[in-house]
């Protein structure tokens, strides 16, 4: 998963980075997501795994 599809998919679902970081990260750490979907770090397994089961 790439930055563009990890900002896609918080848009389709609606929700915030405070929402995403604190409910799909479960760090509550709002600027790591920003860094994620900015493309500045790369995206942690779990994350993407929580992200992949909530599209189905």
């Amino acid at each position: 998963m790439n930055a563009y599809e990890l900002q896609a998919l918080r848009h389709i679902f609606a929700m915030t980075i405070d929402e995403c970081a604190t409910w799909i990260a479960q760090t509550g750490d709002s600027e790591s997501w920003r860094q994620w979907e900015n493309g500045k770090c790369a995206i942690p397994d779990c994350v993407v795994e929580q992200l992949l089961a909530m599209r189905q």
